[in-house]
Parts: C-alpha cells; sequence; structure tokens
C-alpha cells in the first residue's frame, strides 16, 4: 500500500468510531478518499471515494456501505499528521503473570526502526526490546509490577540502528493483585492459658512485597476477633496471633488476609481446647463414733483461672463402704475446697478417696485421712446463787468433749428440779468447753440440788449434780 499523504492544501481529519479510526486521505492515485484502520497496516483500507474537492463538503451517512463520519468542510481541518510509534491499549495484568507488549512503528516512514523499552521508569530504555516483546514471571516481578491501584508508566522508543531517536511515547501499565494462596493449619491449646502461635500461612504469586502491604484480621471463633502479626518466612509469609480461651472446646478461627487494603484471601484453622489441668491436695480430719462429721475433706486447684465451682463435681468414697457426692465451694480464686457430710458408726482411721470431675473432663484424686475416736462427754456441777424466786438462767453443770471441733448445737440438755424437768441452754465457756444454764423460781431458802443431764446426736450421754443457792428477798 502506498504511503498516506494529503496533498496541500488538501483537508484531513480522524475520527474515532467504535475502535476504528476513519479519515479522508489521497494516496496520490484515486484522490481524496474515505479510509478506515485499526491501526495495523493489514487493518488499513479505503471505505468510499469521498469526491471531495477543495470548498466542498465530505458527505455523512450511516449504513453498512457509508459509515458515519462528521460532515467537515475540508477547507477547514488541518493535515493529518500520523504517529511514528505508539504503544497499543489497553495494557493490563495480574501480578506474578507474563506482560506481553505491542508497539506500532510506521515502517513506511521508518523501516529501519527498532524499539526499545524503559518499564522500570529509570530512563534506561533496555528493558526489552522490539515491537512485541514477552517478559516472563521472574522479569515481571524483578521490574517490580506489584498490585497497585495505581498505574505504572511504561515509555518506549524508536531508534536508528546508528543509535539515532526517531521518536518516543508513553502508555500506563495497571497490575493487578494476584489472588494470595492461602493455608491454615490445626493446633491444641489449653484453656485459660495465653498462646501465641502461627495460625495460617500464605504465598502471593505476584512476588515477595514488603510485609506493610498485608493485614490480617483473626475471627477466634468466641466472639473476639484481633489483628494478626505477619512476618516473612523465605518464600512465604505466616500470620500469628495472641488469644486466651476461657472454655475447653474445637474452634474453627477465620483468618481474612488483605492485600494492599484489598481482602486477597481466607484461611481457615481449626484449634482444639483442651481442659485445663485440675491438681488435688488432700486433708485431715477427725470425728467421733456415731456423730455427724461436716467439712472439707479435700482441697484443688484448677490451672484455668477463669474456672467457675459449677464446672465441676466430687464423688467421695468414705472408706467405709459408704460412697456420696461433695459440695464444691470457692476458696480463692481458681482453689476450691471439697465438702462432705459422713456419720462414722465405729472408731479407726479411714482413707478417703476423693474423685473430682471437670465438665470438660480432667479429674484429680485425693487419698484423705480421717480419724474417728469414741465420742466422751465429761460434766461436772456448778454452784450458784439466786434470790428466792428468781427466773434469771444460771449455769448449773459445765462438761468437755473428746472432739475438739465440737460445737454447741450437737448437744442437747435437761434439768430434772425435783419436781419438774425443763429443757436447758448450752453455750461454749471461751476455753474449749461449754456450760448448761437454766432457770426455774425456787421460793425456799436454803441449798437446792439439781442433776443436769447432756446428751450428743449420738445418744452418749453425761449426768452431773448441781447445786443451787437460795437467798431470802430482803
Amino acid at each position: 500500500m502506498s504511503r498516506l499523504a494529503p496533498p496541500s492544501p488538501a483537508a484531513i481529519n480522524l475520527m474515532d468510531v467504535d475502535g476504528l479510526l476513519y479519515f479522508v486521505a489521497d494516496d496520490g492515485i484515486s484522490g481524496m478518499e474515505l479510509w478506515k484502520s485499526d491501526g495495523t497496516p493489514e487493518g488499513t483500507g479505503k471505505v468510499q471515494d469521498s469526491k471531495a474537492t477543495t470548498g466542498e463538503e465530505i458527505p455523512s451517512g450511516a449504513d453498512d456501505a457509508h459509515v458515519v463520519v462528521a460532515a467537515i468542510s475540508n477547507n477547514d481541518v488541518a493535515p493529518i499528521q500520523l504517529p511514528l510509534l505508539r504503544i497499543l491499549d489497553p495494557l493490563a495484568i495480574v501480578e506474578g503473570t507474563p506482560l506481553h507488549l505491542t508497539a506500532f512503528v510506521d515502517r513506511v516512514e521508518a523501516p529501519r526502526a527498532m524499539v526499545c523499552w524503559d518499564l522500570n521508569r529509570d530512563g534506561v530504555f533496555a528493558d526489552a526490546k522490539g515491537d512485541v516483546p514477552t517478559l516472563v514471571e521472574r522479569q515481571v516481578q524483578e521490574l517490580g509490577f506489584t498490585g497497585n491501584p495505581e498505574p505504572y508508566e511504561i515509555r518506549a522508543r524508536a531508534v536508528t540502528p546508528e543509535g539515532d531517536i526517531l521518536a518516543e511515547t508513553s502508555a500506563e501499565l495497571r497490575v493487578h493483585d494476584a489472588p494470595l494462596e492461602a493455608h491454615g493449619t490445626t493446633m491444641d491449646v489449653v484453656e485459660g492459658q495465653k498462646f501465641n502461635r502461627v495460625l495460617a500461612s500464605f504465598r502471593d504469586p505476584g512476588g515477595l512485597e514488603n510485609e506493610t502491604h498485608y493485614e490480617a484480621r483473626i475471627a477466634w471463633g468466641d466472639g473476639e476477633t484481633t489483628n494478626g502479626t505477619i512476618v516473612r518466612d523465605g518464600p512465604r509469609y505466616r500470620v500469628a496471633g495472641e488469644h486466651t480461651y476461657a472454655a475447653h472446646g474445637v474452634y474453627k478461627v477465620q483468618i481474612t488476609l488483605f492485600d494492599d487494603e484489598h481482602e486477597g484471601a481466607i484461611a481457615e484453622s481449626v484449634i482444639t481446647v483442651r481442659d485445663a489441668a485440675i491438681y488435688a491436695d488432700r486433708a485431715f480430719f477427725r470425728s467421733s463414733a456415731g456423730r455427724t462429721f461436716t467439712g472439707m475433706v479435700a482441697s484443688f486447684q484448677d490451672t484455668n483461672p477463669q474456672g467457675r465451682v459449677g464446672d465441676f463435681a466430687a464423688e467421695i468414697d468414705w472408706g467405709d463402704g459408704t460412697t456420696t457426692n461433695g459440695l464444691i465451694e470457692t476458696a480463692t480464686p481458681g482453689v476450691y475446697r471439697v465438702i462432705g457430710s459422713h456419720v462414722y458408726q465405729t472408731t479407726g482411721s479411714f482413707t478417703l478417696e476423693v474423685r473430682i470431675r471437670s465438665n470438660g473432663g480432667s479429674e484429680a484424686t485425693s487419698q484423705s485421712i480421717a480419724k474417728v475416736h469414741e465420742a466422751r462427754i465429761v460434766a461436772r456441777g456448778l454452784t450458784s446463787a439466786a434470790s428466792a424466786f428468781s427466773e434469771t438462767p444460771r449455769a448449773l453443770a459445765a462438761f468437755t468433749d473428746s472432739d475438739r471441733d465440737a460445737k454447741p448445737e450437737w448437744f442437747s440438755a435437761e434439768i430434772d428440779w425435783g419436781d419438774a424437768v425443763t429443757s436447758a441452754t448450752i453455750e461454749t465457756d471461751g476455753h474449749g468447753g461449754f456450760r448448761v444454764l437454766g432457770s426455774r423460781p425456787l421460793g425456799r431458802p436454803g441449798v437446792h440440788s439439781v442433776k443436769v443431764t447432756i446428751r450428743d446426736q449420738a445418744g452418749n450421754l453425761a449426768s452431773a449434780i448441781g447445786t443451787v443457792r437460795v437467798i431470802a428477798a430482803a
């Protein structure tokens, strides 16, 4: 095809219609005609003969044979100036994929021109050569083309074999983030204990970037969400997180990764939270045969500081063939007591086995010791003075018990006044013993003897004679 050149002062116009350039030109053979081009020599050809002459208007139409071209006066438009070099658009790739470039060079005007490329914006046109070069993934990464919301500028230059510059142009290259390749993991941790572990790893197919290009959000599966820490590990990145689970169970953890603030991938990990261990301590206690013992039979510690009383149960084997459930109560945070109640019918030494279980499966056992002795009440009478007909309570007897943990409520007492029997009140004497108090109006002055009988829960009895000295009323 001949080089298109408008004869002066002929009018030329360029118009883009659906991606094709339409223009009026003179090839020096047929006169002024309507041409169209897709930007390549092969795609350039005549559309119709405009038959235009100076001062006339080029017809415009709209059908298959006559493409719409704005009606213009060929006296009013400037001569066409086709570029010697241009980069074909659009240019866009996904980071980490090959880059195919195409430059259009007017080979009629510059048949020996060579195209050189500056792709890394350093002013040196040596990153690629040729009209249609292709850069493989490694070359794209080495040039620093990573995903970026802003386009990169690339430049092309047409030069002669001697190195003379014929033309230079530029275009925008858009590089989209490649989807991250992320993988989760599985792990075991313990409830109530803080951990900092690697939860996921990922690779950026677009190449290694500074960690600041990435972010991670960790949804722990228990309602908590925190930021993850990203560190580079060879060709990959690892995501670590710190957390404490309050309760045992299996949790699905979701790690959402962001690449330059855009969601890049999601990894899922599974964390099995084991029940925290418990440690039991034995107890030593004394009791009396036939009497109800109620007290601590063991203690234990939970290594989960967030545990609760309701998380545990206890079973007590009293060592005499009897098994009952224990009551759990808090001693201090993380430390608990097992309370039991039992009546030993015989004296001796008994080994208790206290089994403690957590609702998460942890167990602990203690071997406690109970010393059971014969109950023994030792009573003695007391002497008191009272005015005739006085109803003021007075101490009539005192007693001690062989059980050092004895309490007033373990006992009952009655007083035989000779003509009547009344109940009495029992109180501690402040020295490990007890006093029996009673009252009855006595009218006859003199010394009156009363019998005080003391009985415990097991039916053990003791008695003493008390004396009341009655003084005549003044």
